[in-house]
């Protein structure tokens, strides 16, 4: 897809000296790719049934759109990496023309014949990709305190980490934990894709009430409070991706009665088992060794996708939501998660040797669960969605 350059106006408000400069910065690069800014721009300049497309700013923007069904992003990553590489290394050494091309004769344009019919269904498309385009809220972290390394020094899993951090944030903001789905690689078994690593967790609650003051604990609580959740997280995701995880095993069954074309079962229609597949943070690791990240739209209208590359020293994290949801922004859950990272931070270091022990004593354990009981931690905070009007996010953001 050659595409042409998008004004510097669509540059993020926070971003004011990049455009009074005349630079894109990443969240405009980021929309092009994604959906070309309209059919203003470069929305009909997509081909979004085909597995990938290339997409060639005339500024230099460049990057790629790929439809998900046939690949995962990480292969995709690799893809993109071998061009890279195959990039630098050709710089090296002249081209020569390979004897095997041949000359193709140049485009025409083609006159096409437009009834009415049809020129109004074209409107309508051009609308319908406008309202997409505009209302896609995305912000793009780039966090520079810590990488993937600090978490290691603490014994604890980088992915692991940065998934109790969008826990934390999440309930920062709207006081309560949502289902959430990470993707896990199951390709080591033959035709497997990937299952679902569910990162809201009764750890994970406790830990994330007990940092916001909801309930009672002291810093050395609250490093015990992580760490149970981190290895709660981490046993987790080991077991997903050893092909244990309950998702796939419940959707084949589900698709099995329906082939099958025999009464779907109670458990497929109930309430909790509908709510729980409604993802309101959509997240993934897609880690890069260059410098570029891969970002989504979220899965639901009051939901958020959350797609984060951790390299070495700093951390990258695509956030994005839908504008006519007035409960999520993409830049407030930016802010908290920088926030969350800091608090992290300051909190595993506050006592370093007790954040690198992995095996809390029971005696520790008791403690933590009677503050939790004596201080009530609601665990229907799961399904208590509590909405949160855009002055109350303020708020938030704010303190």
């Amino acid at each position: 897809c050659l595409d042409k350059p998008i004004p510097v106006s669509f540059n993020h408000p926070e971003n004011q000296s990049m455009t009074e400069a005349g630079v894109r910065d990443n969240v405009n690069c980021a929309l092009q790719l994604l959906h070309g800014m309209g059919a203003e721009y470069n929305g009909a300049n997509r081909w979004y049934d085909k597995t990938m497309q290339f997409v060639i700013s005339a500024d230099g923007n460049c990057g790629l759109n790929y439809e998900h069904s046939v690949a995962e992003g990480i292969a995709v990553i690799r893809l993109i990496e071998h061009i890279l590489d195959y990039m630098e290394e050709i710089k090296s050494r002249r081209l020569t023309r390979l004897s095997s091309m041949c000359d193709l004769a140049m485009p025409k344009k083609l006159h096409w014949n437009v009834d009415g019919c049809v020129n109004n269904m074209k409107i309508e498309a051009q609308n319908e990709i406008k309202d997409l385009a505009n209302n896609l809220d995305i912000y793009i972290l780039r966090y520079m305190k810590f990488g993937r390394e600090f978490p290691k020094t603490v014994n604890m899993s980088p992915d692991s980490f940065i998934q109790l951090a969008l826990q934390l944030t999440h309930y920062k903001i709207h006081r309560c934990l949502v289902p959430t789905y990470e993707s896990a690689s199951i390709r080591r078994f033959y035709l497997g894709r990937v299952d679902n690593i569910r990162a809201a967790s009764i750890p994970a609650l406790k830990w994330c009430s007990a940092m916001t003051g909801d309930i009672k604990a002291t810093d050395d609580e609250k490093i015990i409070l992580i760490r149970t959740a981190i290895e709660w997280q981490t046993k987790v995701m080991l077991s997903t991706i050893l092909g244990h995880g309950v998702d796939n095993h419940l959707l084949g069954l589900r698709e099995s009665v329906e082939e099958l074309g025999i009464e779907v079962p109670g458990i497929f229609k109930d309430k909790t088992y509908l709510e729980c597949n409604r993802f309101r943070l959509s997240t993934s690791q897609v880690p890069t060794t260059k410098d570029a990240f891969m970002c989504y739209g979220a899965v639901v209208e009051h939901g958020y996708g959350a797609a984060y590359n951790p390299h070495k020293n700093n951390i990258v994290v695509a956030i994005s939501c839908w504008c006519n949801c007035p409960d999520t922004r993409a830049d407030i859950f930016a802010e908290k998660l920088k926030e969350s990272f800091d608090e992290m931070y300051a909190l595993l270091t506050s006592n370093i040797e007790l954040a690198k022990n992995r095996k809390v004593t029971l005696t520790q354990q008791v403690i933590v669960e009677e503050n939790c009981l004596s201080n009530a931690v609601d665990h229907r905070a799961f399904n208590n969605v509590k909405k949160v009007e855009i002055g109350n996010l303020q708020n938030h953001f704010q303190k």
